[in-house]
């Protein structure tokens, strides 16, 4: 189901729910490999990567800490 807008309707719903509970920033983890997701937080939520989390998943994966602050 890539690519039909749903994850990025999840994500939008999540944030204003969040936001609407006063909330000051969502953060997130996402595996360095995978592009997608790192594009679907910064590019179109404007999540920001706090730092790299080495070996942070169970396959020894590398992940970023993203954050979104609220205005």
């Amino acid at each position: 189901y890539r690519r039909k807008g749903i994850g990025a309707a999840l994500v939008s719903r999540v944030l204003i729910r969040m936001k609407g509970m006063g909330c000051l920033s969502a953060t997130l983890e996402t595996e360095v490999s995978n592009q997608a997701a790192q594009r679907l937080y910064q590019d179109r939520f404007g999540f920001l990567c706090e730092e790299r989390l080495a070996k942070y998943y169970l396959n020894w994966g590398d992940a970023y800490r993203l954050r979104l602050w609220f205005k």
